[in-house]
């Protein structure tokens, strides 16, 4: 997708220019939280990917679904565990409804991933979605919603050889990948009120379609990082 694009775009930016302090984003304008918030999970967009020998992407169906499976099982306990309350979206995927609120929300997080790289201050401007596309998620009544976006992939054997091969000559090969955003909407006036676009976030989840519910657990600590609820 043209967003993901735009945000390997920015990684390789910053690591340009070494003025990223902090991948996390902190909204200096959102309202305060409720006594006993709830959050809806949004589908999250996942696409996990064979990488075969000569290093191209192959999307696999199959590990994509179950990672976000997984993901999205691991999302309500971590929720519930902080005393947020979890709430279930409506379907699987994300409704024709919604497209244009999650391409809204995607705009509003290149702008901050961009002010992050440029090394201004997101936090002076306010990131939102317009009221008419939060009308749709009413029904839900929930305070927030959470939005999950996964990128990642995994060596095949043939890509396991040629790493073998080229590290008796001295070079390094990419075994797999792994990136994401994450954010936190306030349903109350669309504001972003928190999101996270570290890159090396998922160091504790190598095989996203294989993660164990604590394996997820475990990535929750950077994925995310001061969470405001």
């Amino acid at each position: 997708m043209a967003y993901f694009r735009i945000s390997l775009v920015l990684l390789f930016a910053s690591i340009l220019t070494g003025c990223v302090s902090s991948n996390v984003y902190q909204s200096t304008s959102s309202l305060s939280p409720p006594v006993n918030p709830s959050v809806l999970i949004l589908p999250a967009d996942v696409e996990i990917s064979l990488m075969n020998a000569g290093g191209n992407l192959e999307p696999r169906a199959d590990w994509s679904e179950s990672a976000s499976k997984g993901l999205y099982a691991a999302l309500e306990e971590f929720f519930f565990e902080k005393g947020v309350m979890p709430v279930s979206y409506a379907g699987a995927t994300l409704a024709d409804q919604d497209v244009d609120l999650i391409r809204q929300a995607n705009i509003n997080l290149d702008a901050i991933e961009l002010a992050q790289v440029r090394g201004t201050m997101p936090g002076l401007r306010n990131y939102a979605l317009t009221p008419d596309l939060l009308k749709n998620l009413e029904q839900y009544d929930a305070d927030y919603a959470a939005f999950v976006m996964l990128r990642g992939s995994q060596a095949s054997g043939g890509r396991v050889v040629v790493s073998l091969l080229a590290a008796v000559g001295g070079v390094s090969v990419a075994m797999g990948s792994a990136s994401y955003r994450v954010a936190l909407f306030d349903m109350r006036d669309g504001q972003v009120v928190w999101a996270n676009f570290d890159a090396e976030a998922l160091g504790e989840l190598s095989k996203p379609a294989e993660a164990s519910n604590e394996a997820w657990q475990k990535s929750f600590v950077q994925l995310f990082r001061d969470f405001p609820l």
